[in-house]
């Protein structure tokens, strides 16, 4: 599967195309602006987005989602405990960015373990995704983990973790989830932030100032880096 990326918006975002080996398919993930730089990217590669994965729904992630499904028919999952997000957003960020709102309905919700389809890799074999929940920074937010890669929306970033001060976030619930989740997972594996440059797990199992603090020390630093 191969991976490429655009930074755009008012919190510089991160917006991700990814996509099999073979044929003329590929998802967009959190694709909150620049719709149609996105769609005319993909285009430039021979692909059509043919899927939009969420993983998460605050309005810096998710503020192009209902123009790029009506542009290209694509359907939009989402973890189902990221409703109310999707529906309301956060009265936070409305007011920071000075933005109406249009409520996101799901075409498909994706649960923890569960996989996404995303087409064949070079040697025929099934390219997919796999659904890792990990609330904390939003009850709803999942990272997409494939052989190669993850894309890791606002839970973990290089250097920092999610904020989890706006409201549905939790620091306890966050830490559990890279604890449990991510930290898991070979030190190898490149994941890609919604903010930020990629780092790989080794890196910030070692250097992560986050991830050596104690529950105290994390109660004084108050949240992390990004939105």
């Amino acid at each position: 599967m191969w991976i490429t990326s655009i930074e755009r918006g008012p919190f510089a975002n991160n917006l991700y195309l990814v996509g099999p080996d073979q044929g003329d398919e590929c998802a967009a993930i959190d694709p909150a602006w620049v719709v149609d730089e996105l769609i005319a990217l993909a285009a430039s590669k021979g692909r059509r987005i043919t899927r939009i994965l969420q993983t998460h729904g605050h309005i810096d992630h998710a503020q192009g989602v209902n123009e790029m499904r009506r542009k290209t028919g694509a359907p939009v999952y989402g973890h189902p405990d990221e409703h109310r997000l999707f529906r309301e957003n956060d009265s936070q960020f409305l007011a920071m960015l000075g933005q109406p709102w249009e409520p996101i309905v799901l075409d498909v919700e994706y649960h923890d373990g569960e996989t996404v389809d995303m087409g064949l890799r070079a040697d025929g074999t099934p390219d997919i995704f796999r659904i890792l929940h990990t609330p904390g920074h939003t009850p709803g937010g999942v990272c997409l983990l494939c052989e190669d890669f993850m894309v890791a929306g606002d839970t973990l970033f290089a250097g920092s973790v999610g904020r989890w001060d706006f409201p549905g976030g939790d620091g306890a619930t966050l830490f559990a989830s890279i604890r449990e989740k991510l930290l898991t997972l070979p030190d190898t594996v490149r994941f890609y932030p919604g903010h930020g440059p990629s780092s790989t797990i080794g890196e910030e199992r070692k250097y992560n100032p986050y991830l050596q603090m104690t529950p105290e020390q994390l109660g004084l630093a108050g949240r992390g880096k990004y939105m």
